[in-house]
């Protein structure tokens, strides 16, 4: 399977929490070679869909397909071909914490191909590292690093495997302005290569410069789903008011 034109595809996706819906019969197909951005106001479910996209929580009804690979009735071979060709930047970091930075960044290698040499991993995460100037980290466990800098690893880490497909959650949250902007140029740089990102953000200018297709989330249903000039045009009053929201006009910002 050629994976730079595997499109991800969420079919009828449903996701409750007790008796509550997180995620309501979701459609949602991610284009190869496209950049997806989901957008919403706060719990609407645009992290849950990121998740499920990636295969990283359970579903209740629904499927989601990489290709005609069906990620939640995958067999062993599958599993590995998607953990090699797929990325997942978490919005906390989530670096294990018992494991250095070295052993977190190591870990996407290994599993993906068990029979990599040693000097070759070694040579990765160095190379990695150093692109952010965290070399002196390697060692170090990530409760010694800021959040910011727990961030970063979690780029490193989706990242390294060099994998088409990359799911991030909030990429420019809790970093610094300067590592904001190198990872910016490195999402973009992703896109010229043409690799099929899906991205949650609060970002709106993020957004408008980096989106091919634009989603937006409303209490776990997905309202607009279209391409990124058509969606900023649409007259959705949900997708306005949120807009006007994230934008507020010169009568707004006088008054703060």
């Amino acid at each position: 399977m050629n994976w730079n034109e595997v499109p991800v595809k969420l079919e009828n996706i449903t996701v409750m929490d007790n008796r509550d819906t997180i995620v309501d019969s979701v459609n949602l197909e991610i284009l190869p070679g496209k950049v997806t951005i989901i957008m919403g106001t706060s719990g609407c479910g645009k992290s849950t869909v990121l998740k499920i996209a990636a295969g990283l929580i359970p579903i209740n009804k629904g499927s989601v397909k990489y290709g005609e690979i069906k990620l939640y009735k995958i067999n062993q071979k599958d599993f590995v071909q998607v953990q090699k060709h797929t990325g997942f930047m978490f919005q906390d970091g989530a670096l294990w914490a018992n494991k250095n930075i070295y052993e977190n960044l190591s870990l996407p290698l290994v599993i993906a191909d068990p029979t990599l040499k040693k000097e070759w991993v070694d040579d990765q995460v160095k190379k990695s590292l150093k692109s952010f100037g965290m070399e002196k980290e390697m060692m170090n466990r990530p409760a010694s690093l800021s959040a910011g800098e727990r961030k970063m690893i979690s780029f490193l880490r989706a990242i390294i495997s060099d994998p088409q497909i990359l799911f991030m959650d909030e990429p420019t949250t809790y970093i610094d302005r300067k590592s904001s902007l190198l990872l910016i140029k490195k999402i973009f740089q992703f896109k010229k290569e043409g690799k099929t990102i899906l991205l949650v953000t609060h970002d709106l200018t993020l957004a408008k410069s980096l989106a091919d297709y634009f989603v937006f989330m409303h209490k776990g249903k997905i309202i607009v789903n279209d391409t990124i000039d058509s969606a900023m045009s649409s007259e959705d009053p949900l997708l306005r008011a949120f807009m006007e929201d994230q934008t507020p006009g010169e009568e707004k910002k006088s008054e703060i």
